[in-house]
């Protein structure tokens, strides 16, 4: 029975032993190694972020180096460029050279008027309303003229609509157009076409 009971003894130290080296382990793992692993799999996602923001901060800086050039460009282009806005005051004289543009282009006009003006601070706009009847070709050729010689006007609506006719190319128009006027106190600006 002794040796039974050294047995025994010996068993329960050795289950002693074992335990206490699984909760030594155990707890190695839970606060050595388990935070280091975690350390490293954030610091991995945190260096693929600051990978991925340093690669959009290049397209960025790429962008913004674009854009400066493209900038520097159109301010030469706008520096050259001289126009020379009337004074609202000859919106006569404006009319009668969009009617003989439109005219030139084989349209004939019902109706031209000014809307009512607005006031800013290097120019006054004036809204016109302008329809008639002409063809297709003729509407777009009057357009594209009005915007390359007229640089003072812009396009901002246009309708068109086919007449329902046979064999006729006519067409029915509305242009919006804006002008952009020197505003009175420049009165003495020199033309422009």
């Amino acid at each position: 029975m002794s040796e039974r009971l050294l047995r025994a003894k010996l068993r329960k130290i050795d289950g002693a032993c074992a335990g206490t080296c699984v909760v030594i382990a155990a707890a190695g793992y839970l606060l050595g190694i388990r935070p280091a692993v975690q350390q490293r799999m954030t610091l991995s996602e945190a260096r693929t972020a600051l990978v991925d923001q340093e690669r959009r901060a290049a397209e960025a800086e790429n962008e913004v180096y674009k854009l400066k050039g493209r900038l520097a460009d159109l301010q030469n282009r706008l520096s050259t460029m001289d126009v020379r806005l009337d004074t609202a005051d000859r919106i006569n004289t404006r009319f009668e050279r969009i009617t003989k543009l439109a005219d030139q282009n084989g349209l004939a006009l019902n109706q031209m008027a000014p809307g009512m003006t607005a006031s800013g601070d290097r120019f006054v706009t004036v809204p016109i309303r302008m329809s008639g009847t002409g063809t297709f070709g003729g509407c777009v050729a009057f357009l594209g003229t009005l915007v390359k010689d007229y640089r003072d006007l812009g396009v901002s609506g246009f309708h068109l609509a086919a007449m329902q006719q046979p064999g006729r190319t006519d067409a029915t128009f509305a242009f919006d157009l804006t002008w952009y006027a020197a505003p009175a106190a420049s009165a003495g600006v020199s033309d422009s076409k």
